[in-house]
């Protein structure tokens, strides 16, 4: 695939998710457009099965449902988004000791769990690549 259409689209994702993040956390406006949309999706299904079943507590466990959904969906889709970017180039990240290119999996735990910096994945280090012929 195409490494600028995959660092571009990774950028743009983070980006959105990072106002949406900011927008909501940091200003008295109200919600990020992300966030007003998963906030109106919980709410419609919520109302939904509260007029099938009846149940304020369907109504109740709308609140917290929404928080969860959209924490997760700010942690997804920022991992998503440096996934893109580290997957744009071939030596995004590589094995430390062997100099290999990292497959799809490994730089999913990488990008996940690293903090971008090395990171044991069984025997494995894998790192960011340099440029410089090093890690």
């Amino acid at each position: 695939m195409n490494t600028q259409l995959l660092a571009v689209s990774g950028i743009i994702v983070l980006v959105i998710v990072m106002v949406d993040v900011a927008w909501t956390t940091l200003t008295t406006q109200g919600s990020g457009p992300i966030t007003r949309l998963i906030t109106i999706a919980v709410d419609s299904a919520s109302a939904k099965a509260h007029a099938v079943f009846g149940r304020r507590a369907v109504l109740v466990t709308a609140g917290p449902i929404a928080i969860v959904a959209v924490g997760s969906v700010w942690v997804l889709s920022l991992w998503s988004g440096w996934l893109l970017i580290f997957s744009a180039f071939p030596y995004g990240v590589i094995e430390a000791q062997s100099g290999q290119t990292a497959n799809l999996a490994d730089r999913i735990y990488f990008v996940g769990f690293s903090g971008y910096g090395g990171f044991q994945a069984g025997r494995r280090v894998h790192a960011p690549f340099n440029g410089a012929g090093g890690v």
